[in-house]
């Protein structure tokens, strides 16, 4: 068998050699390896944002097509108090409290104010027990409790009481810290700011109220007919294509259909061209007109202003 010269240079792999000693592979493809360790480590540091994306689209609520619309409420008048008298609790009020607290707050609060009543079992966060001292988010105060009903605790279960009358409100305030321990006293600037932030004691006047898409509903029907009386205005205007003064209201109006929603407001510039160019310059650029009506002379001025007056009988 012909023995083999280890330090003679093979010219060429012998790969029947290569193959009985199969660790001479890792020779032949170590290189690679660390080209590609190399080049996937600069892929990686490059791409390093893309790399870390997060590839999941994450999904957002359009809190604008959820609107919390406002509820419709009766106008009331508040008639004004003695803010001195009424903050001093005597047994007539209070009764009258109670009365009103098992009508208007027990079916949440519960019968004892302990916040175990049937309604709020449902509610997160849950009704305030009234026995307890802690977590107040207004305060225990008599101005912090009128707070409360006034405006109510947004994102809780509390809804505001605003439309009660203030004597109402200050019963049931009354009671409720008849079954507080420990309760707290407001000092007289306290009571001042309450009176001052609430018109206690001038009284005040609360209009009715209507949600807000129930209003738009109202709007958009009474502008209907405007809408079309417009419309049959600009309509017959444009028949009139022939006549010299169209070519004039053409020619210095930027949207004749904003002129004629704007001419419909009022009838004071059919009087006299004085009359019409005061009125088109008092919004002139968001009205539909352009500042050149305004570079018109009399003769082109009357010419116009008669044949628009004919639209708008």
């Amino acid at each position: 068998m012909e023995e083999r010269n280890p330090n003679k240079i093979e010219e060429e792999i012998d790969f029947q050699a290569v193959a009985k000693t199969p660790i001479r592979w890792f020779g032949l493809i170590y290189p690679y390896f660390i080209v590609l360790i190399i080049f996937g480590g600069l892929y990686y540091v490059v791409n390093l944002d893309n790399v870390a994306l997060n590839k999941i689209k994450p999904q957002y609520v359009d809190s604008t097509k959820f609107p919390k619309d406002i509820t419709a409420k009766k106008g009331v008048i508040l008639a004004g108090v003695n803010i001195a008298e009424i903050v001093k609790p005597d047994d007539k009020i209070i009764a009258k409290g109670k009365e009103l607290y098992k009508s208007t707050c027990s079916s949440c609060h519960g019968e004892e104010g302990k916040g175990d009543g049937a309604a709020g079992s449902a509610l997160n966060p849950k009704p305030r027990n009234f026995s307890s001292k802690d977590a107040w988010i207004n305060g225990r105060k008599i101005a912090d409790i009128y707070k409360t009903l006034e405006e109510g605790i947004p994102g809780s279960g509390m809804v505001a009481y605003e439309y009660l009358p203030v004597e109402d409100k200050f019963a049931l305030i009354h009671f409720i810290q008849s079954i507080m321990p420990d309760i707290p006293q407001n000092t007289a600037e306290e009571l001042a700011l309450l009176d001052d932030t609430y018109s206690l004691s001038k009284g005040r006047i609360m209009p009715n109220q209507i949600p807000v898409a129930k209003a738009l509903k109202i709007l958009s029907k009474e502008s209907e007919p405007v809408h079309e009386a417009n419309m049959l205005i600009a309509s017959l205007i444009e028949t009139h294509k022939s006549d010299p003064n169209f070519n004039v209201f053409d020619r210095v109006c930027s949207n004749k259909q904003r002129a004629i929603i704007y001419l419909q407001k009022s009838n004071i510039w059919k009087s006299s061209n004085s009359s019409f160019a005061n009125y088109i310059a008092s919004n002139i650029n968001n009205n539909g007109f352009k500042p050149l009506a305004l570079k018109l002379n009399d003769e082109q001025l009357n010419g116009m202003r008669s044949f628009l007056a004919r639209f708008f009988e």
